[in-house]
């Protein structure tokens, strides 16, 4: 399953983007959630060989439709990643947090605008090891899978910074995720620059994915 960048607009015009902003931002992660519910109920697709990918805000829509349904996914790959929107928002000084307002309301202003954003943003809503009552009472622990996480930044990027894939898979390695992140030291927001570098972006991911679908060897 991949999540992109898409032309501003969208594929069936201005209206039904504005669907998926602001206050019906989730509606964007709940689709996503169908989508893939849709492909795996068909035959076309099996949850344990499912692997998610977003780059930039659909960073934030894969990290968020994993937090929301970790059963459907092996894990995630979060290119670029906009998963600490809320801190991101409420800091004006950040390059595009006054533009990035129009997408996505202004929490700064707006209170109900600050707990939607909350709601849904993947450092503010970290996956829980889920307990169950066992026999006489007493707390069971569930088996507790949460899907594997790869986080890519640059530490050049100017518009989505590296420190919020950082914060997100430290929290994550707290509670025993199986995260990590590939910096790319000499980077912008696209990555590193040339076809070559492209490519062995392009390789890692790929060799990642086989991992963890497990079809490495």
């Amino acid at each position: 399953m991949c999540s992109g960048s898409c032309s501003r607009w969208g594929e069936l015009g201005y209206a039904w983007h504005e669907q998926g902003q602001k206050l019906h931002k989730r509606t964007s992660f709940e689709d996503f959630i169908d989508s893939t519910q849709a492909l795996q109920d068909g035959g076309c697709a099996k949850p344990e060989r499912t692997v998610a990918y977003g780059n930039s805000a659909g960073g934030l829509l894969v990290a968020s439709a994993v937090s929301m349904a970790p059963d459907c996914y092996a894990g995630v790959i979060a290119d670029s990643p906009f998963v600490d929107p809320l801190t991101t928002l409420l800091d004006p000084s950040s390059p595009l947090t006054v533009s990035e307002w129009e997408e996505w309301g202004n929490p700064l202003e707006n209170q109900k605008v600050f707990e939607y954003i909350r709601s849904y943003s993947p450092c503010e809503n970290l996956p829980s090891q889920g307990k169950q009552e066992g026999k006489g009472g007493g707390e069971a622990v569930q088996e507790w899978r949460f899907p594997s996480v790869l986080a890519i930044v640059a530490k050049q990027d100017a518009r989505v910074s590296y420190r919020e894939s950082l914060k997100w898979v430290s929290l994550l390695q707290e509670i025993g995720a199986d995260a990590v992140v590939n910096i790319i030291e000499n980077g912008s927001h696209g990555g590193g620059s040339g076809k070559y570098r492209r490519w062995e972006k392009f390789a890692m991911q790929t060799a990642w994915c086989l991992d963890i679908i497990g079809c490495s060897n």
